[in-house]
């Protein structure tokens, strides 16, 4: 699922982040967090159903938010 957004950053971060740098170098940014349901894990039993417990929305935020920051401070 991270990979995914490996795959995406342009898409996902990465050229928003070059728009702001280029029009608005000075910009306080606040990212948010959205899609996390797209990082959620299959129930184990059936491969086609997602599980949407609150652990594993929990587990796919943190995923997120652990990405983003790696971006963001990779830049």
């Amino acid at each position: 699922p991270v990979a995914e957004l490996d795959a995406s950053y342009p898409d996902y971060l990465g050229r928003w982040m070059d728009y702001l740098q280029v029009g608005a170098p000075d910009a306080i940014v606040q990212p948010v967090l959205t899609h996390c349901d797209l990082l959620l894990p299959s129930v184990a039993s059936d491969l086609t159903s997602v599980d949407r417990s609150s652990a594993a929305f929990e587990a796919a935020a943190t995923a997120q938010i652990q990405w983003v920051q790696r971006q963001l401070v990779h830049d």
